[in-house]
Order: structure tokens, then sequence, then C-alpha cells
């Protein structure tokens, strides 16, 4: 019988991956809470949709999806802004908390940098904290 390696379940790349822990609830809808375990693996090319961790301006760190604008339809556009000619940058990151209005899509003015950091490989709920 084989034995569960987490390693080989959630790491595909070893030398690229590193773990981390969810520490806001912009990303709630998509089921990342505060304390849970995530893995990023910088390895992977960030493609439009994937849940990434970011830099903005080299410097603050924050969990989104990434949104290409130019792989997005009018229509997804207006969803989500009402507007199907809002204009957006190239590259822009979406928060997943319909329920609290503090966590803002973030939209990058002309003198800001997003700098994706790797692609949330794994996400792990703890769901037993207390010391024994």
């Amino acid at each position: 019988e084989k034995t569960l390696d987490l390693n080989e379940l959630l790491i595909r790349n070893p030398i690229s991956t590193f773990m981390g822990y969810v520490d806001s609830e912009s990303m709630l809808d998509e089921h990342f809470l505060v304390g849970n375990l995530i893995a990023v693996d910088r390895s992977i090319d960030a493609q439009h949709y994937d849940i990434v961790l970011a830099l903005i301006d080299n410097k603050d760190s924050t969990l989104k999806r990434l949104m290409i604008t130019s792989k997005m339809s009018k229509f997804e556009i207006e969803d989500i802004f009402g507007d199907a000619n809002y204009p957006l940058p190239s590259v822009w990151l979406k928060a997943e908390n319909a329920k609290n209005s503090d966590y803002k899509n973030i939209i990058p003015a002309e003198d800001q940098t997003i700098s994706v950091w790797g692609v949330v490989t794994a996400n792990i709920q703890i769901t037993h904290t207390r010391s024994q």
C-alpha cells in the first residue's frame, strides 16, 4: 500500500515552490480563508484567471485573481464594472469577496506595477488549531 506524500501531492516543482498563509479575506468567495496554507509555484507562467500572489510596486503582496483584459469579453467587463467600455489596463487583479466592499480590485495607475510572484497551486484549510 502506497503512503500519502503531501510533498508529492502539493508540490510539482520543489525548487520554485514556497508555502505561505492567507492573511486577508479578499479571496473569500474562492474559499481562501484567513489562516489557510497556500502553495505558490514561481515556475508556472500565470495566465488569465489564475489565482496569483502578486507584488504591487515591488513592495505590497496580495493574493488575487489575475485578469488579462485582452482575454475578457465585453459582457464580462460589463458584468464586473457595469460598462462594457470601462477603461482597463492590460493586466489587473480581481478580488473575490462580493460581501465585503473593503476588498477592491487592483487596477494599477499608470505609475504602478504589478509583478506576479507565482501561481497558487494549493489551498489548505487547517481545521484543528487547539494545542494538545
